[in-house]
């Protein structure tokens, strides 16, 4: 389709002023049909010169308009069959125009409001909303995959009892604007209930000033509402997660205005986990506020545009969650912010804070920090502000590296011992830094020279810090270098930082182990994920991605000798060639001496 940006067409027609006449043509076919005809094309006057008009296909599918010079919006509608609006104007002028090919499916649409009671939207359905719509606590709404749930206006859709949202995997429900140029807070909310069950896999949201999660209830159910691998995109203010019993889980969360999810009031009832949040200009990825024993697990914040930068990767505010192996890049003030906890509740572990102005701030609070790895943040790897009087929190067993400050200390701490500083501008400072900080007058349990809290100041030793893999290797002073009371996973002495070396598989492996797919995230993904494979021994490895059909579009790793252990690599969901590839499910191949593996993900659009 021949198409200009809007502002360059307008200028177009003024400067042109238009003939009296401009010719337009294209065909559109019926998907299911030998008989194209009866197709009626719209074209909507976007500009000042051109005039409302339609014409209808013929039984081939052709058609031909003459119009007045101007712009116009595109669109094509039959009964029986799905519309299509063509995501841009076309400008009609001097020139003749033909418009790319067009084909319909066969579907319905249907338009809710009010209260429509237990309602079953099927597959090949658009659904329109052309008023506020409840769901009754004693009604359930269904959904079947590929449902585009559109809303016409400023509206609602909100579910007081049972929702059964089954998108699938490559066939998603969408729930979006039908504006032209929507963006965040074009319609009002989606919300499900405190007292609402059921799940919504698979779906995208978009447009919407937020996406409610729970809230109060004076009877909560015992099952937890799950969200799970979804797309939530252009919202103000994201997944906003209340009390209640709420599993999200999987889900990409990009492109917001204010917040990616932010969970407030929420308790530990609430879990966050898998979930992957990009690029939101204003606050924050994820806010935890007023909330108790929150569970944040294993989320990835990040800023992938340099554009849209992010001020704070999790922002705790007056709570005491659980932030548990989590990963927050290039935060403008803080990768994890920490304020206003007065319990021994707040626990923040085995997270890793890369290239923010500060790895972890807190202000005013108890809890413990412990097994994190902060790096290469400018400003500081950890800083304690303003802690209550009287204590603050426990700081064990975490590794900062090329930090501005590796460590600093505006007020009393609890302990901060067990931790290995390397590398930074300045290793430590601050007003309240425990007496003999610092000083190497001991050793430690492993012979290494350290200071009375047994804190060391040697290179840990790092698999690949050039490629952000911040894993131990054998022989690291970090390994067993943490408390004795302490264990990690394997049995072991607890090792610093967010990852422990597992000394038991280290050990040789029998022949049969074979070699696996340890994760795949973000998944669904857009731009980019990152494929973490475990491997049983060292030896070279071929990485290959393949399209839906099963050919082979991107080799990833040909032949590079790596292992054993985790290694990784990045697909930006681009072919061989550098073109982009459809939305789809993709395939990976991991092929090595040891075996063969195959994991997936989705890339959406």
């Amino acid at each position: 389709m021949k198409t200009i940006t809007g502002s360059i067409l307008l200028v177009c027609v003024l400067l042109l002023g238009g003939p009296a006449a401009a010719q337009v043509s294209g065909f559109c076919f019926l998907a299911d049909s030998a008989d194209h005809s009866g197709t009626t094309v719209h074209f909507i006057s976007a500009s000042p010169s051109a005039v409302t008009d339609s014409c209808q296909t013929n039984a081939t599918g052709a058609y031909t308009i003459t119009l007045a010079s101007g712009l116009y919006e595109v669109g094509y509608r039959h009964e029986g069959y799905l519309p299509v609006d063509l995501p841009d104007p076309i400008f009609a002028g001097a020139s003749p125009v033909v418009l790319d090919d067009v084909t319909l499916q066969p579907g319905t649409v249907i338009e809710v409001s009010g209260r429509p009671g237990t309602s079953h939207w099927t597959s090949g359905t658009i659904v329109r909303v052309v008023g506020n719509v409840i769901i009754e606590s004693f009604e359930t709404l269904t959904i079947d995959p590929g449902v585009r749930v559109l809303f016409a206006g400023y509206f609602a859709l909100s579910v007081f009892g049972r929702a059964e949202f089954h998108g699938a995997e490559g066939d998603s429900i969408v729930f979006e604007s039908e504006l032209s140029g929507a963006g965040p807070n074009s319609y009002n909310y989606i919300s499900f209930s405190g007292c609402a069950t059921g799940f919504a896999r698979y779906c995208v949201f978009r447009h919407a000033g937020e996406v409610k999660l729970g809230g109060a209830c004076q009877n909560p159910p015992a099952e937890a509402f799950e969200v799970s691998h979804c797309l939530l995109e252009r919202v103000s203010y994201g997944f906003h997660v209340g009390e209640g019993k709420v599993h999200l889980s999987d889900c990409l969360v990009r492109n917001n205005t204010w917040c990616g999810i932010w969970a407030a009031y929420a308790d530990s009832n609430c879990v966050i986990e898998r979930c992957t949040v990009q690029d939101i200009p204003f606050y924050a990825g994820i806010k935890v506020e007023n909330s108790f024993r929150t569970r944040v697990i294993d989320c990835v914040v990040e800023d992938v545009d340099p554009l849209v930068p992010f001020n704070y990767g999790i922002d705790a505010t007056n709570s005491s969650p659980v932030i548990r192996g989590c990963t927050v890049r290039d935060a403008q003030v803080a990768g994890i912010e920490l304020g206003g906890s007065a319990t021994d509740a707040l626990l923040v572990e085995r997270c890793v804070l890369a290239g923010n102005a500060a790895g972890i701030r807190t202000g005013n609070c108890l809890g413990t920090i412990r097994n994190n790895t902060m790096v290469d943040n400018p400003g500081h790897g950890l800083l304690m502000q303003n802690p209550l009087a009287g204590g603050g929190p426990t700081i064990i067993q975490n590794i900062m590296t090329g930090n501005g400050t590796g460590i600093t200390l505006d007020g009393e701490v609890d302990l901060v011992a067990y931790n290995d500083l390397w590398g930074n501008s300045v290793d430590f400072d601050g007003t309240d830094m425990p007496l003999m900080f610092g000083d190497l007058v001991t050793v430690n349990a492993n012979g290494d020279p350290s200071d009375i809290y047994l804190n060391i100041f040697l290179d840990p030793a790092y698999t690949d810090p050039g490629a952000d893999d911040w894993t131990l290797t054998a022989g690291s002073p970090c390994i067993d270098a943490g408390d004795p009371g302490l264990t990690d996973p394997d049995g072991t002495v607890a090792d610093l930082g967010a990852f422990f070396f597992d000394q038991v598989s280290a050990a040789p492996l029998p022949p049969a182990a074979r070699p696996r797919f340890h994760r795949i995230a973000p998944n669904p993904f857009n731009p980019m994920t990152r494929i973490a494979y475990d491997l049983p021994a060292a030896g070279p490895v071929r990485l290959e991605v393949f399209d839906p059909r099963g050919r082979l579009v991107r080799v990833l790793v040909d032949g590079k000798v790596q292992g054993p252990g985790i290694a990784s690599a990045g697909w930006d969901g681009l072919d061989q060639t550098g073109r982009p590839l459809p939305a789809g499910v993709y395939l990976f191949r991991l092929t090595t001496t040891a075996g063969a593996a195959t994991g997936r993900a989705t890339l959406i659009k």
